[in-house]
């Protein structure tokens, strides 16, 4: 499986976008097999010969079960699950969709969180220069949001004024890489497979 840290995962190389990134050097040689099983099917979404960055998506009725190389989730939507509609979904509605995932449900992104905090302190008409410098040093020694609200717990961000709890935790959350990999790969696959958004398997 892929270690956790997946901006640097096995060699991938720098581009412009998270999705290049996954299209280009995770999936670009991967193969979509779609075969049926009863009332399930199985769409295996694989470079052939090799399982790094496999995934194996499992449609049965209202659910999706992921599984392979990049962790493991299940997804509950409210129609049945089917590879070339869920290609047309967003990738918001795709991720509120997701039940449950081996890892944490955000990765923290440094650059978003100084991003944030700068605009927060050109806003500031009064700002502590000590607390923002102590914020940005703090940013830069993490990267995950575990470790980031283990540095807010002793830190006095109150300083930063009365509202400071309701933004400072999540100033670097974003959607998991990996979450975003299952829908660039249904994506992917749909492209490669003939069907319509409109038409599910008949149950």
């Amino acid at each position: 499986m892929v270690t956790q840290n997946d901006n640097s995962a096995r060699g991938v190389e720098t581009v412009k976008t998270i999705d290049e990134e996954v299209k280009q050097n995770w999936f670009k040689e991967h193969k979509a097999t779609l075969t049926k099983q009863g009332n399930i099917e199985v769409l295996d979404w694989r470079k052939p010969g090799t399982g790094i960055f496999a995934v194996r998506y499992v449609f049965d009725g209202y659910h999706m079960y992921v599984s392979g190389d990049l962790g493991e989730a299940v997804f509950w939507f409210s129609e049945v699950a089917y590879l070339h509609r869920i290609a047309h979904y967003s990738l918001d509605y795709f991720e509120e969709k997701m039940r449950a995932f081996t890892d944490a449900r955000r990765d923290f992104n440094q650059e978003k969180a100084v991003k944030y905090l700068k605009e927060r302190l050109s806003e500031d008409e009064t700002p502590d220069k000590e607390v923002y410098d102590a914020l940005f040093s703090m940013i830069d020694d993490c990267s995950s949001v575990r470790e980031w609200e283990h540095q807010l717990f002793s830190f006095d961000y109150g300083r930063l004024g009365g509202d400071a709890w309701e933004w400072i935790s999540s100033i670097g959350d974003e959607i998991p890489v990996r979450v975003k990999s299952y829908l660039i790969g249904i994506k992917m696959a749909s492209a490669q497979i003939e069907g319509s958004p409109e038409t599910p398997p008949a149950q």
